[in-house]
């Protein structure tokens, strides 16, 4: 939501309607205390009283206030936009300064590895059962000691006779946090469609 202060002399748009009501009441504050208030022109958007015979006046209608609120949405949804876009590309470094590159990537089934277990952190033998052939790949195995199985991917497992390093076993576990990651977010988006796929019945039945 955006908010409008409208008082003598100024025209202000706010995100908060705590600031609104700031801006509002000063204005009354500065009236009751005895202040002078001196309108020259009335500038929308900016909300200053501009004595600046230079400034561009900006119409006060109904048209003009809908440009200058869409003007200003447009502006917080590119601020926001950029701040989402920096946090992407933080992350994208950090994922870069973390993950190990896979030393294979094309599994096949029956071939024995090593796969990474995120309870504990560790790397234990098993046998690739299944490889999808959708990409990015992902790769079913079974642990040969424990007979559970669990989908990697391809920079989750190691082949035979590698020594586990701490990074690889860091490398795996930042893997397996940003598919529960991904996990979730899909979840929710998937249950948000079909919030709003009913909301979309409910008005159409009215």
């Amino acid at each position: 939501n955006i908010y409008l202060s409208i008082t003598p002399g100024k025209f202000s748009f706010f995100e908060k309607i705590s600031d609104c009501e700031r801006a509002t009441y000063s204005f009354i504050k500065d009236v009751e205390e005895g202040g002078k208030v001196k309108v020259t022109k009335v500038q929308g958007g900016s909300g200053e009283q501009v004595e600046d015979e230079e400034e561009e006046e900006e119409e006060f209608t109904m048209e003009a206030i809908m440009k200058r609120r869409q003007r200003h949405k447009e502006q917080l949804a590119a601020a926001e936009k950029a701040k989402i876009d920096e946090k992407k590309a933080k992350e994208e470094e950090r994922k870069a300064k973390v993950v190990i590159a896979a030393q294979k990537e094309n599994w096949k089934v029956g071939e024995m590895c090593q796969a990474f277990w995120y309870e504990d952190r560790k790397f234990y033998k098993a046998k690739v059962r299944q490889v999808s052939k959708k990409k990015p790949a992902k790769v079913c195995v079974t642990f040969m000691k424990y007979g559970n199985s669990v989908v990697l991917v391809p920079a989750q497992l190691l082949e035979e006779g590698v020594k586990p390093t701490k990074e690889m076993r860091q490398s795996a576990y930042f893997l397996h946090v940003e598919a529960v990651k991904a996990k979730k977010a899909a979840q929710a988006a998937k249950k948000e469609r079909m919030k709003q796929e009913r909301m979309k019945k409910r008005r159409e039945r009215r």
